[in-house]
């Protein structure tokens, strides 16, 4: 079982029932980066065994997503839906920019065009693999990739799946399992963290 963040383990922990409604389906925990920028997240986790506290679990919550949205503008980051149906805790965030999840978990998530990576510092230098049809079909270059136009690319460090509006093309390196057309499943094999110190390379059109 992949160790979810500091904030959700906590949450989980304090689980209950909080009302709302996330349009995020999904059978495992996911992050999707929609196409301007926008992310949704899915955490689910099954524990052994019960937790509950309905009112430290809504003030542990609201105080982080306070505090935080205070700093970076309301609405920044939102809970949308926290259930636990058994000993399965489902959780559901939305944030209004892979700034604001990555300031918000501590973690690497950009999005952007090739040439705004680059721009910001994110080097390249890592083994890529071609997609085709959501699957891995082989090894490419550097130049291959800037010969496409239209690409976009999402950088992240996290042992997590992602989701991005579009067809994936290429990814890097050897943790990256292919799940569909648009989702990867990333794991460094280093150990269960949701942070890795491998950074992962996701480019589609």
């Amino acid at each position: 079982m992949k160790k979810i963040s500091y904030l959700i383990l906590a949450v989980f922990m304090l689980g209950t029932m909080l009302t709302g409604c996330s349009s995020l389906e999904t059978e495992d925990s996911i992050v999707y980066i929609q196409k301007k920028g926008k992310v949704q997240t899915v955490d689910k986790e099954t524990f052994d065994k019960e937790y509950y506290n309905e009112a430290d679990f809504k003030a542990f919550a609201q105080e982080a997503i306070d505090t935080y949205n205070a700093s970076n503008g309301e609405g920044a980051v939102v809970l949308k839906e926290f259930t636990l149906e058994g000993n399965t805790a489902k959780l559901a965030m939305e944030y209004q920019s892979t700034a604001d999840y990555s300031a918000f978990h501590q973690v690497t998530l950009y999005q952007g065009t090739i040439a705004e990576a680059v721009g910001e510092g994110y080097p390249f230098d890592v083994e890529f693999s071609k997609v085709e049809n959501g699957e891995i079909t082989g090894s490419a270059t550097i130049s291959d990739i800037l010969a496409e136009d239209g690409l976009s690319v999402v950088v992240v460090n996290n042992n997590t799946d992602i989701k991005v509006s579009g067809t994936i093309c290429y990814v890097s390196g050897e943790h990256v399992t292919m799940i569909a057309k648009d989702t990867v499943s990333i794991n460094d094999g280093e150990d269960t963290s949701v942070k890795s110190d491998v950074y992962t390379y996701i480019i589609y059109k």
